[in-house]
């Protein structure tokens, strides 16, 4: 999913805003729009939604700024975080920055942690590919 902003502005006059950011270069989004708001695209992850004033009574209950001045509600969309459903498992013998396998091994050898596991692991691969160029 890709990260988006959606940026909501109180309008007073819903077809003069469509009209005017349409003027601006913004497409309407026909999908989301309805008598009471209008998405407005400005680019693939931001989004102008002009919300009436009772549309807007629907989010908040805070005063309406002030003739002259401008207020605005910001959304984000984000991807959620991994649960346990969604999260990556390791193999069962691997760990994380190990080729599978190499874990065991290093831990057979006497490795006592992760990072003298990953410099045998590496002593262990460049021998192996020292052996492989000498017998060819």
């Amino acid at each position: 999913m890709t990260k988006m902003i959606f940026v909501s502005l109180p309008v007073t006059d819903l077809r003069a805003s469509i009209t005017f950011y349409k003027a601006l270069g913004l497409e309407q989004n026909l999908h989301f729009s309805d008598d009471s708001a209008a998405c407005m695209v400005w680019s693939e992850a931001i989004y102008v939604m002009l919300l009436t004033h009772a549309k807007w009574r629907t989010f908040t209950q805070r005063p309406f700024p002030p003739a002259g001045s401008a207020g605005l509600m910001l959304s984000l969309s984000l991807e959620s975080r991994p649960t346990s459903r969604t999260r990556p498992r390791w193999p069962r013998r691997g760990r994380p920055g190990l080729p599978s396998g190499a874990w065991a091994s290093t831990r057979q050898a006497g490795c006592a942690s992760a990072a003298s596991a990953r410099r045998a692991c590496s002593s262990t691969a460049t021998a192996t590919a020292r052996e492989t160029e000498g017998k060819s």
